[in-house]
């Protein structure tokens, strides 16, 4: 059976990444994130650069350097973090990825457009700064 919507690793990790991100008051380093995210240290490395080069994360080198958000860059979508890890989202127009219903009629009636409908005003509309208090 499909899911509903399909994420890459990739986004899952930018996700969590600049939302943890944002809560930090210095620049942090990738170990620190992968130790508390519990991801490889390698892979988001590369999702860190993925990030800083479509300029949503900054980056600084030296024994106090690391990431962080600038005030601008706090105000990224989740919607920016999936296009900049892992393109558009794939939604699902039917849990077993095919047209199985009879007559041309999903028996979810209009369910799914309406979760995906959901889903995107969620990314476009959620910000990376809403996380700060957390």
């Amino acid at each position: 059976m499909k899911n509903i919507v399909n994420l890459s690793e990739a986004t899952a990790i930018g996700l969590h990444a600049m939302t943890f991100i944002v809560k930090q008051e210095m620049p942090v380093s990738a170990t620190y994130i992968a130790d508390a995210l519990g991801v490889s240290v390698h892979h988001l490395s590369k999702v860190l650069r993925h990030l800083v080069v479509a300029d949503l994360l900054s980056s600084q080198k030296g024994s106090l350097g690391g990431f962080y958000l600038t005030e601008e860059q706090a105000e990224t979508s989740f919607m920016q973090i999936l296009e900049a890890t892992g393109g558009k989202p794939k939604m699902a127009e039917c849990l077993f990825g095919r047209k199985p219903c009879e007559k041309g009629k999903c028996i979810l009636g209009e369910l799914l457009c309406h979760i995906n409908t959901e889903f995107i005003q969620y990314f476009k509309n959620t910000k990376v700064k809403s996380f700060k208090g957390e």
